[in-house]
């Protein structure tokens, strides 16, 4: 296997609390996993579970106060202002609201153009607009377009000109934060179609994080399941939608919308109960026990840790005893869909 383009090792982020001393927050705690260059790895969890949070921590975009993060080779955690924009252009990311994510005040073509300005200044004025035409047509803008402004497009064409400007300086690493969550159905499906051409046309990898565990399917290779600042799951895509070992992973493919209500009455499965707990004050052992059904006094007491099984990694005590996972995914819940 080549080495890995993105490392990441035990990595922490934890934020104060106001009006609790020096408590803190752990956002993150002791996250690891490595993406390969031209891979699609999709993190998945509800909201509040530290994806997002994890994504601005490698980026350098949020602090992180414990673990490793390399980029190529090079570790890059806590590096300065100035030595994180050496290496910011080879990492990119596009947010979840296409429209806030633009300037108002300036036109689509300057929006993509502006990466060029700040990672390769030198590059000529003809240069520059060859550059920005040729990404929007990659990302399937027309070249009118360029010179109007983020308030006369749709959603859809703000985030394809997001997408646009995080790809004109060829960075090697895309975070997408819950990119298509704020899109109509039908423009979710074009716009994960986009990412998984470019992905294989550039070529670029992708960190795509999300709650929909649909779109993961149809973009992403492998999947992390993340659960209060923590990985319960981890797996190929293919190995997680076919055998789910861990019952929080379970809970979320029961979620996945189904088309057929034959199928859907099949399941057999009650939604997840309660809301997670607060991770200002996470539960002793596991943290997902008190939702978990399977839950036994060992759950309640001792933490587990991710265990290596089939290429797969599950940290759950109790994943041998559960029963065949008897969930039913059909064909349309392989494409993006509404969100869990």
């Amino acid at each position: 296997m080549n080495s890995p383009l993105l490392r990441v090792q035990n990595l922490q982020v934890s934020f104060a609390v106001k009006g609790h001393g020096d408590y803190r927050l752990r956002a993150v705690a002791g996250v690891s996993f490595d993406l390969q260059p031209g891979e699609s790895l999709g993190i998945a969890g509800e909201s509040g579970c530290g994806k997002s949070t994890l994504g601005r921590a490698i980026l350098g975009l949020t602090r992180s106060d414990g673990g490793e993060i390399h980029l190529r080779g090079e570790r890059i955690d806590g590096y300065s202002a100035t030595e994180l924009r050496r290496v910011r252009r080879h990492m990119q990311i596009i947010f979840q609201d296409p429209t806030s994510s633009l300037d108002p005040r300036i036109s689509v073509g300057a929006s993509i153009g502006e990466p060029l300005q700040s990672f390769e200044p030198t590059v000529s004025r003809a240069a520059r607009r060859e550059r920005i035409l040729a990404a929007a047509l990659q990302v399937g803008l027309t070249a009118d377009l360029l010179e109007r402004y983020p308030q006369e497009l749709s959603g859809g064409q703000c985030q394809r000109v997001a997408i646009a400007r995080a790809i004109i300086a060829r960075p090697a690493l895309v975070v997408c934060d819950e990119a298509v969550s704020a899109l109509d159905v039908s423009i979710q499906a074009q716009i994960v179609n986009l990412l998984r051409n470019l992905r294989d046309e550039l070529p670029l990898s992708l960190l795509f994080i999300s709650h929909n565990l649909a779109v993961i399917k149809s973009l992403c290779q492998r999947v992390l399941v993340m659960y209060l600042g923590r990985v319960v799951e981890s797996a190929s895509t293919a190995g997680l939608f076919d055998n789910p070992r861990h019952p929080y992973t379970r809970a979320l493919l029961d979620a996945v919308p189904v088309a057929d209500p034959q199928v859907q009455r099949l399941r057999g499965t009650a939604p997840l109960a309660g809301d997670p707990p607060s991770p200002i004050a996470p539960p002793p052992g596991c943290v997902f026990h008190p939702r978990c059904p399977h839950a036994i006094e060992r759950c309640r007491i001792e933490a587990p840790v991710l265990e290596s099984v089939a290429n797969a990694q599950v940290a759950c005590h109790r994943w041998r005893e559960l029963p065949a996972w008897n969930g039913v995914i059909d064909r349309a819940s392989s494409q993006p869909s509404a969100a869990l």
